[in-house]
């Protein structure tokens, strides 16, 4: 596993869990890890976030916004999950730093 995927995805929980119970998208976490020194694309982010969200990751739940008139963004929450995987509560994940 490439060591900087694993720091950008826990750098993407770490900007999931200001964001708090409303979550955010994929355009907000992808500027805030640019001004916050990850360089990244939205698309990205949200593979990413695909690989965090699936089947026995669980760490964040996504849901495709359709708002007419509006691009396709999906809202991203951090799960109970994913705030025990931060502060250490369950075993580490090799996929997040």
């Amino acid at each position: 596993m490439d060591p900087s995927k694993r720091a950008l995805r826990k750098e993407i929980m770490r900007v999931l869990r200001v964001a708090g119970d409303r979550g955010t998208n994929s355009v907000f976490i992808t500027s805030a890890l640019n001004d916050g020194g990850f360089p990244t694309t939205q698309p990205e982010v949200e593979m990413h976030l695909h690989y965090m969200s699936g089947s026995g990751k669980e760490y964040v739940t996504l849901t495709q916004l359709d708002v007419e008139g509006m691009p396709k963004r999906l809202r991203v929450v951090l799960t109970p999950r994913g705030t025990d995987l931060l502060e250490g509560n369950i075993p580490a994940d090799p996929g997040i730093a």
